[in-house]
């Protein structure tokens, strides 16, 4: 067994992301009652925790979680045997790398280490509107450009990611970027505001509005999809007040901000993403680990986040029709992006 690649996905966040997993699971697939009736003078042993993966189309570890719950296994047991059933899936998982085989085995492996049913009521509670794309993200253990491949591979239908765009985005991209020659920008970027999926806040308009002045151009294209920037909501409101107990974030405010009333658009838009599972569009540095950017804040606050360029690529794939993820990178790591695959592989 390779140590170190075991290692690489053992550590605590990854173990309390798999033990949510599991117990949203065993809450929905493994019911009380039935479970209490199966298992009912049955001891723990191998064998019968297998036969009731197979039987209630789960991982054995949610079978586990079930007996730990009732006290009919130690924490340490427990533990034990997690590490003994994630070994036998990495092992799985190094044996496909070593052999060279595609990356669409990675899907396959998440689909019988999950389970259908799993997936299933995931999916279902995503496509039912009662979890965000990152709270699915967060449930399968998964990133979100591979939530979207798995759907689409499955023919589930599309994942929809919302986007919350950034003042220095709009900003510099209508500098930069001519609203008559870039149709490959422009048009899926209206398209995806008139649909729900790029969205800002009301301070980000403010602030264009000042820059810009009414009477201009790009002003005039920002006021036909104003609707995108949304007000702030009083579950948002909360999550800004979290924000600003950091005293960073705090003292971040600028004075000019503060003397004229007129709040930062920054923690707003976190506390949009936040809410509606989207992801962050910035052009704010992330090379400052302690810096009170943007950036920063999507991490300490379990925000995913993309720069200016991948935003431009992400487009361009749609004006081009190609996978509106292909070779995007998303940031959920300070400077560390996750890049879309692409692969031709039915599951």
């Amino acid at each position: 067994m390779n140590d170190s690649f075991l290692k690489a996905y053992a550590n605590d966040t990854n173990v309390a992301i798999e033990r949510t997993c599991n117990r949203f699971a065993g809450e929905f697939l493994v019911p009380d009652d039935d479970f209490n009736f199966v298992t009912k003078g049955k001891k723990p042993i191998d064998s019968y925790i297998s036969e009731l993966s197979k039987t209630y189309g789960v991982s054995r570890e949610v079978i586990l979680r079930k007996f730990l719950d009732r006290k009919k296994i130690s924490e340490k047991y427990y533990d034990e045997k997690r590490q003994e059933y994630n070994s036998d899936y990495f092992r799985a998982k190094i044996k496909n790398q070593e052999g060279k085989k595609s990356q669409g085995d990675y899907y396959n492996t998440q689909i019988v280490y999950k389970g259908k049913q799993y997936l299933g009521l995931t999916y279902g509670k995503y496509y039912n509107k009662k979890i965000t794309i990152t709270q699915l993200a967060r449930y399968m253990n998964m990133k979100i450009p591979s939530i979207e491949a798995l759907a689409a591979k499955k023919g589930w239908g599309s994942v929809m990611m919302i986007f919350v765009v950034d003042t220095n985005v709009f900003s510099k991209a209508l500098r930069n970027v001519s609203l008559d020659v870039f149709y490959d920008i422009w048009e899926p970027w209206a398209a995806l505001m008139d649909n729900g999926q790029i969205i800002s806040v009301d301070e980000v308009f403010l602030e264009l509005q000042s820059y810009w002045g009414d009477k201009a151009k790009e002003m005039q294209w920002l006021n036909k999809h104003k609707s995108s920037f949304q007000n702030t909501t009083n579950k948002e409101g909360y999550i800004v007040a979290e924000i600003f107990k950091n005293n960073k974030y705090r003292e971040g405010i600028k004075e000019k901000s503060l003397r004229s009333g007129s709040p930062e658009a920054d923690a707003f838009l976190v506390a949009k993403a936040k809410a509606v599972g989207g992801i962050i569009v910035t052009a704010e540095s992330d090379q400052k680990p302690h810096s009170e950017k943007i950036p920063n804040m999507c991490i300490d606050f379990d925000v995913p986040y993309m720069v200016l360029n991948e935003f431009y690529m992400m487009l361009r794939n749609l004006y081009q029709g190609k996978s509106q993820l292909l070779d995007v990178g998303i940031c959920y790591e300070l400077g560390k992006s996750t890049i879309v695959e692409e692969h031709n592989v039915d599951i």
